[in-house]
């Protein structure tokens, strides 16, 4: 006699219940795509607008610092719903900008700064960057200029130096191969004045004209720690700090940095290269070096506690030399006085002021002259 075995399927009600469960399971993981993708997009967003805001500052702030004022807003080629931002020779340098009250106007984009009793700030601009959310609602970014050479008397009793008035270098010790021709204007030299007269920017307080500049500096929060020069020059940073000797820094890339070294710092300005509103630090010597045809500037402050070299040939130079040691200037074609380029040091974080420093020195080498 054979035996039969009875088969079973689901039942209804399983199946329902299994059909239930896939459809949540699916349902689920579709929710899950799609936020992740929605929030990749806003990411993206956020960085190109960061990108974009980044660019638009650092372009800005170092145009209007040196007085490159024409700058103006409008409408991006080929839109009507997005301006953009046009440098003195009409390119286009920023797109992707709000309208504001349907318009891109120029007096939105850079204003005169106003005191805190409505005055006009001479030489001090405003500047808004609108941005508009998928919501429509408005994305602003502003932030203040202060044009260096015509900020005189902005506020009550307070004047921005001279360009070519002043010490363009400031030596602990002897100064070589600098001539009047070389020195511009009214720019002058100190030197041979001692270590002792010069403030020192390294971290170690034993030191009797100790400024703790490295040390305030390398705690900020915004600083990158790093001595590797490829990573400096490409960076998007403007704030950064080396525990040892920071080599071959190409000045490419530099504009508007602030490089900070516990040791030394040699720059390679080779090739026309130039730079703006940079300041270098360190707790050593400081060697620019290079080979130049006239036309290359280097445009800042230098602040050693060793010596400084400056032999880049062909390079026009304008700013400040602090060192505590010695300064050599090894074939430069022009030198400019400028103390504005101290204001460099004073950083988002750290506010910082050379010639408080000397004054609380009492070293005496006509830091009020230039007021």
């Amino acid at each position: 006699m054979m035996l039969y075995q009875r088969q079973s399927g689901f039942t209804l009600v399983e199946l329902m219940v299994a059909m239930a469960i896939g459809t949540l399971i699916t349902l689920g993981a579709g929710q899950l795509f799609l936020t992740t993708f929605q929030t990749f997009k806003k990411v993206d967003e956020l960085s190109r607008k960061q990108e974009t805001v980044v660019f638009a500052s650092t372009v800005l702030v170092n145009d209007y610092r040196k007085g490159i004022t024409d700058y103006r807003l409008a409408e991006t080629t080929g839109s009507l719903e997005e301006c953009s931002v046009r440098d003195p020779n009409d390119a286009p340098v920023i797109g992707g900008l709000a309208l504001y009250e349907g318009e891109c106007n120029t007096d939105r984009l850079v204003s005169p700064a106003e005191g805190d009793n409505g005055q006009v700030l001479d030489g001090y601009h405003h500047f808004n960057i609108d941005f508009k959310r998928e919501s429509g609602e408005f994305e602003t970014l502003s932030f203040y200029v202060m044009e260096r050479n015509l900020a005189q008397e902005g506020f009550e009793g307070d004047q921005q130096y001279q360009v070519g008035t002043g010490d363009a270098i400031i030596a602990g010790g002897a100064l070589s191969e600098v001539n009047g021709d070389i020195l511009q204007g009214d720019s002058r030299t100190s030197n041979n004045l001692g270590s002792h007269t010069i403030p020192d920017p390294r971290s170690n307080p034993a030191y009797s004209n100790y400024a703790g500049y490295i040390e305030n500096f390398k705690n900020l929060s915004d600083v990158v720690s790093t001595c590797e020069s490829s990573v400096i020059s490409n960076s998007s940073a403007s704030k950064f700090y080396c525990n040892s000797n920071i080599n071959n820094l190409n000045v490419e890339g530099l504009s508007g940095k602030v490089v900070v070294a516990e040791n030394g710092v040699s720059l390679d300005q080779s090739g026309n290269s130039s730079v703006k509103d940079v300041a270098i630090v360190a707790g050593g010597a400081v060697n620019v070096n290079g080979d130049n045809s006239a036309g290359a500037e280097f445009e800042g402050v230098i602040w050693s506690a060793g010596s400084s070299n400056l032999s880049a040939s062909g390079v026009s130079f304008q700013g400040s030399v602090v060192a505590g040691g010695a300064v050599a200037v090894n074939n430069a074609s022009s030198i400019t006085a400028d103390w504005n380029a101290w204001d460099l040091l004073s950083v988002p974080g750290y506010e910082f002021s050379m010639a408080d420093q000397f004054n609380n020195l009492g070293t005496q080498i006509n830091v009020a002259e230039a007021r």
